[in-house]
């Protein structure tokens, strides 16, 4: 049997206005989404990289957002991946998230845990260069235990595409299971007691940065900055 062909539909094209009523709506999504993270929901980490993958993604059927504006290689990215000085060992710190244990005591008794969390606007350690889209999609910022090395468009399109962002794939990229469940080869520990890392901690404090760098990339760009929200509505993660 042959297939008919299959009939492109009329499809109404969206004004300039639309476009940039959609960014600011993308931008809202974004920020919401970086408030749920930091209140407790890490799962937001996969709406997260469903916003990125929208606003800066661009495959051949489809445009980003910001690539349908004309904005996209116009744009320079704000970029927090970790320069160490020479010589410094930062063993808290790992491609775009650090790690932190907290204290909780009593007059009784005291505990402890420990989180991988979004660094923020960083410290001098992170002050780089604005850089343009294809070097902050495509450059290698985080490496796992094993030696796979991962971009943030690699991270994005894994959590979007395949890990409940915008599918849920009946099996999972080796590599990407074992970025969820990588501790680094780290134990953490507060006098005799071991602080144990929580699973996929890693992976989604990574995401919820490059979140952040996007947030701020939108804030801070004159073409852009107009068509978003206020900023003080936007809090960024503590950093270390």
């Amino acid at each position: 049997m042959t297939r008919k062909p299959r009939v492109q539909e009329h499809r109404t094209p969206r004004s300039r206005e639309d476009l940039e009523r959609a960014l600011g709506h993308q931008y809202e999504l974004l920020v919401d989404d970086c408030a749920a993270f930091d209140a407790g929901k890490r799962y937001r980490s996969r709406t997260l990289a469903v916003s990125a993958r929208v606003l800066v993604h661009t495959t051949m059927s489809s445009r980003s957002l910001l690539d349908q504006l004309n904005l996209i290689r116009g744009i320079r990215f704000v970029d927090t991946r970790l320069n160490p000085e020479p010589g410094v060992l930062i063993l808290s710190e790992q491609g775009l998230a650090c790690n932190r244990i907290t204290m909780t005591a009593t007059a009784s008794t005291s505990t402890a845990s420990s989180s991988w969390d979004a660094v923020g606007d960083g410290h001098a350690g992170r002050v780089n260069p604005p850089m343009p889209f294809r070097d902050w999609w495509n450059d290698k910022v985080i490496e796992a235990s094993k030696g796979d090395w991962w971009s943030r468009g690699r991270l994005v399109l894994a959590m979007a595409n395949t890990d409940g962002g915008a599918h849920v794939d009946p099996a999972l990229d080796p590599e990407y299971v074992a970025l969820l469940d990588d501790r680094l080869g780290m134990l953490n520990h507060v006098g005799d007691e071991e602080v144990p890392f929580p699973a996929y901690a890693w992976a989604e404090a990574n995401m919820r940065q490059i979140a952040h760098e996007l947030v701020r990339t939108l804030q801070r760009d004159w073409r852009t900055a107009p068509l978003v929200g206020d900023p003080a509505d936007y809090r960024a993660p503590l950093s270390p």
